[in-house]
């Protein structure tokens, strides 16, 4: 029997996701933006400018949801 729970993986992605909440609420009350989009504005402050590839590795996030991060902050005129 497969239970995803049972997997390492999986239980720290759920801890992760878990302890980010209340860090996740706060970026979004105060300055209207996700968690997500605050880790791609920090790495762009450090090295900035790149490409989303290379955002996509240096956070070990697919490209795909970073270049839908980086739309959304580019059309609210963040970058």
């Amino acid at each position: 029997k497969l239970e995803l729970q049972s997997f390492l993986a999986a239980r720290v992605n759920r801890l992760a996701r878990l302890l980010n909440k209340p860090t996740d609420r706060a970026y979004f009350v105060d300055f209207g933006i996700s968690m997500l989009e605050w880790r791609v504005l920090a790495h762009l402050a450090q090295i900035s400018p790149c490409l989303a590839r290379d955002l996509s590795a240096r956070m070990a996030i697919d490209k795909a949801s970073i270049s839908r991060v980086l739309r959304r902050l580019h059309k609210r005129k963040l970058i």
